[in-house]
């Protein structure tokens, strides 16, 4: 099964980089004209060069392909990277270590000295993968998150599987020792 995934360059970077490349060339050919360049043959192959140069970043978009054994992200034609999916086991790990850093001292948004943390996606992602979501959670709380928000973010679940969720991560949280973590939802 092959999935991918796709978006352009924003409009800023792709205007930023013409601009970059334009100007200075616009001036070369206008030095030129102007009689303070000698040979303009480098300065019509220079300002080709950078045409095509906007041209390509102008229509490149970085893509991503999920492959069965591997994922190709590319921003074609400059650069495509194969990954194999068996050397893509550190990002959980990785994912939960940014949580103790950047929330146990800034927090997602303090109110009264508080923490609150607003976990987008939660319900998706408990649904997904109920342990990696804990595992979420408790780095939160354990970082000093006092409240942790639920949220639902696509809004597709219903009253009663948002009840089953909250209950068993209630248990979860108790099992785990972090009981006292008080939990919202929007």
């Amino acid at each position: 099964m092959r999935v991918t995934y796709g978006n352009r360059v924003p409009p800023v970077f792709r205007w930023s980089v013409a601009v970059l490349i334009l100007v200075p060339l616009a001036a070369l050919v206008g030095a030129s004209f102007a009689g303070f360049v000698d040979e303009p043959a480098p300065v019509v192959v220079l300002t080709a060069i950078g045409v095509i140069v906007v041209c390509v970043y102008w229509r490149a978009g970085t893509l991503v392909r999920a492959d069965p054994d591997a994922v190709r992200v590319s921003l074609p034609p400059f650069w495509t990277r194969r990954i194999p999916l068996a050397t893509i086991r550190s990002v959980e790990v990785e994912s939960i270590a940014h949580i103790g850093r950047e929330w146990g001292i800034r927090g997602s948004l303090r109110r009264h000295g508080e923490v609150f943390v607003d976990a987008e996606h939660f319900f998706d992602g408990f649904l997904h993968d109920p342990d990696y979501t804990m595992s979420v959670l408790l780095a939160a709380h354990r970082a000093g998150a006092g409240v942790l928000v639920l949220c639902d973010t696509n809004g597709g679940m219903l009253p009663h599987q948002v009840a089953e969720i909250i209950e068993d991560l209630r248990g979860r949280l108790d099992a785990a020792g972090a009981g006292a973590a008080r939990l919202g939802a929007h």
